[in-house]
């Protein structure tokens, strides 16, 4: 089983883990997590330094500032056209933790930087939050964090995106992890073209920024760099460290990454022995329940000679996956099938556990609160295992609906066209001294009110979700709702 590090679920004593090994099954193994080890030891290095809190707050703010109001949204993208930028509206980095969401704020603050700073100048001078906004965005301490913070995100974002594939076995992904971690440990920010250049003039896009007490070209402290890039790797140490137990079981499951098997050399007959011993050893009871005829030394053979087998029938076996080699294989390797199964069985992440409930909400949503249980499993079951939309081809589809139109009973009607007479009544208001009415619009207040409830629903969620996760007290700042944002803002904003 793959899960987060809350208490309720790897908890020694009452945990969800600790419960089914004592009532259950005590050979069941549970994975921590590795994409939550990763933010998790992101969130050790940066918890404690003030300009990442402060750069939060600031696409946080930019996120609430254009969402809520109609105008400024309008407005920033008139600003787009005008400077003929190809901008981004701003993203939510709240609510979730992966890192590949606050790289997207990262890449939508930079590319929008100009229509910032064209827009909120503006807006300044009537309107405190757009003041505060422009403050904080326009020093140089930000802009030079940020793109920092984009030559060490790189990495991490695409290990998190590895980590999250289905494909990837736990050996692999503790591998990626390792060459991750070295590599971060080689970064040299500096030589990044335009933060050096930011670090040099004091100029980004050719706009001055803001450099309290300082003269421009000099530059703020950035000692900051180097501590938190050895912080790094010192988090990702930590958060990864495995004990003997389960490294030994992760380790065996390198003998499922077929890339990785050796050529037929004096390696190719010892490869994988000791591993599917360990398995057979360690699932025991799982294995004999399987098969009642289980031997650990029948394993055995039937690995030798499967290896044998599969190196002389596929010639492109690094290619193949596990799925396609278990089709071809006969009853004669029930024991190793077995094993691999098992292994296959342990998850690198809880990321499908993650995704199917953020699917779960998209679809169940507060306007439709009362979709029933079967239809609610029909349309997960549709978005989570159709194939790629890449991959599907529509005219079958298409040709089956409308063969289904023209069938005698309980055809549909595609040439339709409803009555105006039958449409829903609009809603009017009187006329006033012309006579003349028009059709209501809705008030731009309510609809700013609703949503403003629908996004304390949410937060109300992620609250009683993540509450009792120790590792979620590390991002309670995510949550901040939007007056506790402005708070800060002006806060910050009083310090420029």
């Amino acid at each position: 089983m793959g899960s987060d590090g809350a208490s309720n679920m790897i908890g020694t004593k009452s945990g969800l883990l600790a419960l089914i090994k004592k009532d259950l099954n005590g050979e069941f193994f549970n994975v921590h997590c590795l994409c939550h080890r990763l933010e998790l030891a992101f969130r050790d290095v940066f918890k404690k330094f003030k300009l990442y809190d402060k750069l939060m707050t600031l696409l946080i703010g930019l996120y609430y500032f254009y969402k809520k109001s109609y105008n400024n949204k309008k407005g920033l993208l008139n600003t787009f056209s005008a400077l003929e930028i190809k901008g981004i509206l701003p993203p939510r980095v709240t609510g979730t933790r992966w890192l590949p969401h606050l790289s997207r704020g990262l890449v939508s603050l930079l590319r929008n930087f100009k229509a910032y700073e064209a827009h909120l100048s503006t807006l300044s001078h009537g309107n405190p939050k757009a003041e505060g906004l422009y403050k904080i965005m326009m020093g140089k301490d930000i802009i030079t964090f940020v793109l920092f913070l984009q030559v060490l995100l790189e990495p991490l974002m695409k290990l998190s995106m590895k980590l999250q594939r289905g494909n990837i076995t736990l050996v692999d992904s503790m591998l990626w992890i390792k060459s991750t971690s070295d590599l971060i440990s080689d970064l040299k920010p500096r030589e990044n073209e335009n933060l050096s250049e930011v670090l040099q003039t004091g100029y980004y896009k050719g706009i001055a920024l803001r450099q309290r007490g300082m003269q421009r070209g000099s530059s703020p402290s950035n000692n900051y760099m180097e501590e938190i890039l050895s912080g790094a790797v010192n988090a990702m140490e930590q958060r990864f460290k495995l004990n003997q137990d389960d490294k030994s079981l992760i380790d065996c499951t390198k003998i499922l990454n077929l890339k990785a098997w050796p050529v037929e050399d004096a390696t190719f007959g010892e490869f994988g022995k000791e591993e599917v011993s360990f398995v057979c050893d360690f699932y025991k009871g799982h294995l004999s329940a399987a098969n009642k005829d289980f031997d650990v030394g029948d394993t055995l053979l039937e690995w030798q000679l499967l290896k044998k087998l599969l190196s002389n029938r596929f010639e492109k076996l690094s290619t193949m996956e596990w799925s396609a080699v278990m089709m071809n294989l006969d009853d004669d390797f029930n024991n190793i099938i077995n094993v691999i199964d098992l292994l296959l069985s342990l998850p690198p992440t809880s990321v499908l556990c993650e995704t199917s409930f953020s699917q779960m909400k998209l679809i169940k949503t507060t306007r439709r609160s009362s979709m029933t249980t079967k239809t609610l499993n029909s349309l997960l079951t549709v978005k989570l295992t159709s194939p790629d939309i890449s991959n599907f081809k529509a005219e079958e589809s298409v040709e089956q609906w409308l063969a289904a139109s023209f069938k005698p009973k309980g055809h549909r009607r595609i040439h339709y066209n409803r009555n105006s007479n039958n449409t829903s009544q609009k809603q009017q208001v009187e006329t006033q001294q012309d006579g003349t009415s028009e059709e209501a619009e809705a008030d731009p207040v309510e609809l700013e009110a609703e949503d403003s409830i629908q996004e304390e629903t949410i937060i109300n969620l992620i609250n009683i979700v993540y509450g009792d996760e120790e590792c979620d007290n590390d991002f309670s700042y995510e949550a901040q709702d939007e007056s506790m944002n402005s708070n800060k803002i002006l806060d910050y904003a009083k310090e420029e």
